[in-house]
């Protein structure tokens, strides 16, 4: 069942996309602009890079970032939008529930730690990342893709806009952290390592339940 709800959020496939002719590597994010590198990638003839062969990537890794109360907000009427194509006669209320009760369980508006997370499954948790704003994204592509999704009208908007944001706080402060670190080259190691030392309570928080229970896993295996 774990394994289940883990696979959502760390999916086994993870892809980069190689920047023709500059060998410029991108790990294109939900919400921060994937659309429209990977529209430009497929128009290009860009090559991508999956799985484990990330590990061979020996140049930072370029990843776009966004503020993370924006991104939330672009992700949650996303994710609804989808979930209504796909299901008309489903309640817009119903998944905005799910939303405020799980907003961790879809990768539209799920952390972009996460995403960091997952990439160091394949590339390793030293390997290089250089975090750039949505603003450095027009040097890669001309492009302005919405992927087929409309503004949120102002009834979502406004339910957007009343969550608990306490409750999503944990996320926005993890997402600030990597936003604050825009125009640096930094590694997942080292923003771990932050948390630990600076953020204890937090780090505990995020980690230590799945800590505990791979330490069981282990024990037994």
């Amino acid at each position: 069942m774990l394994n289940e709800i883990i696979k959502i959020i760390y999916p086994d496939q993870c892809e980069v996309i190689e920047v023709e002719p500059h060998l410029q590597y991108v790990y294109p994010i939900f919400k921060c602009g994937r659309s429209s590198v990977v529209e430009t990638a497929e128009e290009q003839g860009w090559r991508t890079v999956s799985n484990h062969d990330i590990a061979n990537i020996t140049v930072p890794i370029t990843v776009f970032v966004r503020p993370p109360k924006e991104r939330f907000r672009s992700g949650v009427n996303t994710y609804l939008q989808h979930v209504m194509d796909a299901n008309p006669l489903l309640d817009a209320s119903t998944v905005l529930y799910f939303v405020k009760q799980y907003p961790f369980l879809n990768r539209h508006y799920a952390p972009q730690f996460a995403w960091l997370l997952n990439l160091a499954r394949f590339g390793g948790i030293n390997q290089p990342l250089e975090i750039k704003s949505m603003s450095d994204i027009g040097k890669l592509t001309v492009r302005n893709s919405d992927a087929g999704v409309v503004p949120a009208d102002p009834w979502v908007q406004q339910c957007i806009d009343q969550f608990d944001w306490h409750a999503v706080e944990l996320y926005m402060f993890l997402d600030q952290i990597i936003v604050d670190r825009v125009g640096q080259i930094v590694t997942l190691s080292e923003l771990i390592g932050y948390l630990r030392d600076q953020h204890c309570d937090l780090y505990n928080s995020l980690f230590g339940c799945s800590k505990q229970l791979a330490d069981i896993v282990h024990a037994v295996s």
